[in-house]
C-alpha cells in the first residue's frame, strides 16, 4: 500500500550574534575592541 506524501517541514532559521557567544573578558573580545575589522 502506498502512503500519501507528508508535507515538507520548513527549516528553522536561528539568528545568533557572535558577541553574545564570546565572553567580554575573552582575548578575542579584547582584540576586537582595539582593531577595526571593517576593511575585511
Amino acid at each position: 500500500m502506498l502512503k500519501k506524501p507528508t508535507p515538507a517541514t520548513p527549516e528553522k532559521i536561528e539568528q545568533i550574534s557572535l558577541d553574545a557567544l564570546v565572553p567580554q573578558n575573552h582575548l578575542v573580545s579584547k582584540i576586537a575592541k582595539v582593531i577595526d575589522f571593517e576593511f575585511i
